[in-house]
């Protein structure tokens, strides 16, 4: 299966999904589909022990919870003072699955300064269940 499918496949999920829940900050839909297709060129050109090794994720879509700053998308923490602020680098947690291949989708909503058990801030608001929308996703990582 091609990563563009997969990909594909996420975000049409994510789109019908998240007008419920309310989990994403921002997305990188259309970034994420390029790379989707730069990562299928690979497998199509590489040998699989290369790829195995230089790439374990590659092709995999992820999210990422705000606070962890994916360079150029927003790192406010969920505070209202800090709602203009863009990540200008990534974390280095975040570059080293970058680096091993994965294809980041968005970045999810997380509580202010991921200080609370449910995932609700000033700027996104709350993150719902997509279980049940009457109750809250729970922890810093709702949005995941």
């Amino acid at each position: 299966i091609k990563s563009e499918t997969v990909v594909k496949a996420y975000i049409s999920r994510i789109e019908a999904v998240n007008p419920l829940i309310n989990a994403i900050v921002e997305n990188g839909f259309d970034r994420a589909i390029e790379m989707a297709k730069i990562a299928d060129k690979k497998c199509m050109e590489s040998e699989v022990s290369y790829l195995e090794e230089k790439y374990p994720l590659l092709g995999v879509p992820v999210t990422v919870k705000e606070c962890c700053s994916l360079a150029g998308f927003p790192v406010t923490l969920g505070n209202y003072w800090r709602k203009n602020l863009r990540a200008t680098e990534n974390s280095e947690v975040v570059q080293l699955i970058l680096n091993a291949g994965a294809i980041p989708l968005l970045v999810s909503n997380t509580p202010e300064f991921c200080y609370s058990w449910e995932s609700n801030n000033f700027i996104t608001g709350r993150t719902l269940n997509p279980y049940d929308q009457r109750r809250i996703a729970g922890g810093s990582s709702g949005g995941e």
